[in-house]
This record gives C-alpha cells, structure tokens and sequence, in this order.
C-alpha cells in the first residue's frame, strides 16, 4: 500500500508498504521508499548512538514447524542455507535465521504461546546488542 508523512518542517515523505496476507508475525513487511530514503531515514550526526550501535546484523525468527515455514522465505530472500533446524537468508549485511526451536525449550513455549514470529534481534555495537521480546529466555 502506500503511506508518507509531513515532517515538522513541511518536507512531504512518501512510501510503499507490503504486509503478508495471512498477517503472519514470522514474514517480514517491506518498505520502499517513493521520496529519497535519507529524508526519511537520519543520516550523518543524527544517525550516530551512545551505544554506538550501527544496525541490525541478525534477525531470529522462530517458528513451530520449519519445513513449512521455508518455502515463504525462500521465495522472499532467495535459497538459505541449512543448518540443524535452522535456514540461513543473506540481507544487505544481515542475516536472518529462520529457526524451529529445540522440542520443550522456552523459545518453543514462546512460540506455542505467541505464534511464530521474531525471537531476537542482534544489533552491530562495539559489544552488540541482543534484543529480545519478554518471555525467551537465553
């Protein structure tokens, strides 16, 4: 769909948004910028943290039942590699993993409570940053 904003200072943002049909938390929605995305998106002195964080450099995605979760994903991201219940995706310098968590773990609880959808975010830092939602445990 489309979607934009008026920044405080007047400048008109626009966008493209894609969203699974289904409504799934485990596939991922896209953003495609219409206005050219440093408008949007803060750059130079803006862009820097305290924490010195860059980006994101990995996405876990958990979901119940990975042989029917990786035909969605291959389709978006391109063949993954496979790994002991695990699928591998490259993104412009992240990696997604796309995993069945280990059969009574708590990130199996999780997903048999919430659905399948994200169990952690790594973001790049002198020391990164792993983020995740309450209720997964390391």
């Amino acid at each position: 769909g489309e979607g934009g904003r008026r920044r405080p200072d007047g400048i008109e943002l626009r966008w493209r948004s894609a969203f699974p049909t289904d409504g799934s938390p485990a596939i991922p929605f896209f953003i495609e910028d219409v206005t050219p995305r440093d408008l949007r998106v803060p750059s130079g002195k803006q862009a820097l943290h305290d924490n010195a964080a860059q980006g994101i450099v990995q996405v876990r995605v958990g979901v119940a039942n990975l042989n029917k979760a990786k035909p969605a994903y291959d389709a978006i991201f391109g063949p993954g590699e496979t790994q002991a219940n695990t699928r591998i995706y490259g993104l412009r310098g992240c990696q997604i993993y796309l995993q069945q968590p280990a059969e009574n773990s708590a990130e199996a609880r999780f997903i048999a409570q919430r659905g399948d959808g994200p169990l952690a975010v790594t973001i790049a830092a002198p020391i990164p940053i792993v983020v995740k939602p309450e209720g997964v445990q390391s």
